[in-house]
């Protein structure tokens, strides 16, 4: 539940991006809402430091690769031609090469990505 999670939390950030032409960072706290909420419902409400691991790795793989569709988008690659491999790797690191091109957006959006995953690390904490 938590990799669906992450799928449609990547499909609503790079949607709204591509939508809108306005690329906001607070999107990453819907996802890490979205993938611990299906996380927690999936487990049956268990949760537990696994949980809050993965829903934490998740919230961040979701952000970073929306790199992927966007890129897509923009240069009208076919997903067929699309170098994946390279595409993967960038956008892993998007978060982090934002700080070369802007170093005051960079630092924010990484801040709101953390805020994130400290959504879905807290979500999933589990019962006590």
């Amino acid at each position: 539940m938590g990799i669906i999670g992450a799928a449609i939390g990547c499909a609503i950030y790079s949607g709204f991006v591509i939508i809108t032409k306005f690329e906001i960072g607070i999107m990453s706290l819907a996802v890490g809402f979205i993938v611990a909420k299906l996380m927690m419902i999936g487990s049956k409400g268990i949760g537990g430091t696994q949980y809050q691991i993965t829903a934490a790795l998740l919230t961040y793989l979701a952000v970073s690769l929306s790199f992927i569709p966007l890129f897509l988008y923009l240069t009208n690659i076919p997903l067929s031609m699309a170098p994946m491999g390279k595409l993967i790797q960038l956008g892993l690191g998007a978060p982090f090469l934002e700080l070369q091109n802007d170093p005051r957006n960079g630092i924010i959006g990484l801040v709101i990505l953390f805020v994130g995953m400290r959504i879905a690390w807290r979500m999933t904490k589990g019962k006590a």
